[in-house]
């Protein structure tokens, strides 16, 4: 089961970052992972896959990339 988390748009709304948990039964931990939806323009880019991280940690990714922080995908 996929679940959204939360969204982050940049101020001009050219990126979008969805962080989302998934639940999988045949993952090491009960608890499943998160990922981020990457899109630019309205246009799907990549996900981007935190298996061992925090909700916390995953936001605040998604919440920098949204900002300019990165500027290339291979950042994360």
């Amino acid at each position: 089961m996929i679940t959204t988390v939360s969204e982050y748009c940049s101020d001009d709304k050219t990126k979008k970052a969805i962080v989302k948990k998934i639940n999988d039964r045949n993952y090491d931990s009960i608890y499943g992972y998160y990922y981020i939806d990457i899109y630019e323009n309205e246009r799907y880019i990549h996900s981007i896959t935190f298996p061992d991280n925090s909700l916390h940690y995953v936001e605040d990714a998604a919440e920098n990339y949204v900002r300019g922080a990165f500027t290339n995908i291979k950042d994360f």
